[in-house]
């Protein structure tokens, strides 16, 4: 293809302190979703990004359309 591949993987996490009866809600329009569940009043939320592209501009341009917010 012309071009050497390129490739990129990152993590953010983030931790909550929830109570009883909470809600989590999870959306995503690419990529996959593992829950995994824990007794405890804590959440813990990794995202891994896992970029394969053909250049760093290709990757830089993935990652700049990536939305991640915690509320």
């Amino acid at each position: 293809n012309g071009y050497d591949d390129q490739d990129f993987e990152d993590s953010i996490r983030k931790s909550f302190r929830v109570g009883s009866g909470g809600t989590l809600n999870i959306e995503t329009d690419l990529g996959s979703i593992e829950i995994q569940a824990r007794s405890g009043n804590q959440v813990e939320v990794e995202i891994l990004r896992k970029v394969d592209a053909r250049s760093k501009g290709e990757i830089e341009d993935i990652l700049e359309d990536f939305e991640s917010d915690f509320d």
